[in-house]
């Protein structure tokens, strides 16, 4: 039940970890430092998984949902809340990348992003 109790996701695009790398930490080495890389932004696991799981899993998702035990983690009453994010407001970020696109002056150029279909895309952010 772990995982679904702190259902927030960090991503990022693999264009905007190349650039951390080379716009950042090669052109301005930090010898003994470390730093976390991710999008700013945080993703509802359970909204993301729910659009790609096949009848059989989402059956037991189903059945997760509805379990009242789990109603402390899981607020949303229906398959279809989730996938709509109905209460996507209240995940929150378990890691903080912002030090690091503040401290190099970078900015992700790419965001995660369901398009109609629910096909997923990383969109063009405009800087």
């Amino acid at each position: 039940m772990g995982r679904v109790k702190n259902r927030g996701l960090h991503i990022i695009h693999g264009e905007d970890v190349a650039r951390a790398i080379i716009e950042g930490l090669y052109k301005y080495p930090t010898p003994g430092q470390r730093w976390i890389v991710s999008e700013p932004e945080c993703y509802d696991m359970l909204q993301i998984f729910s659009h790609y799981m096949d009848q059989p899993s989402l059956e037991i998702l189903k059945k997760i949902i509805e379990d009242p035990s789990n109603k402390q983690y899981i607020p949303e009453s229906s398959l279809d809340e989730i996938k709509n994010g109905k209460y996507k407001n209240n995940i929150q970020r378990r890691v903080d990348p912002d030090e690091f696109w503040k401290t190099f002056g970078l900015t992700p150029l790419h965001s995660f992003r369901f398009d109609s279909k629910y096909q997923t895309t990383f969109e063009l952010s405009r800087v």
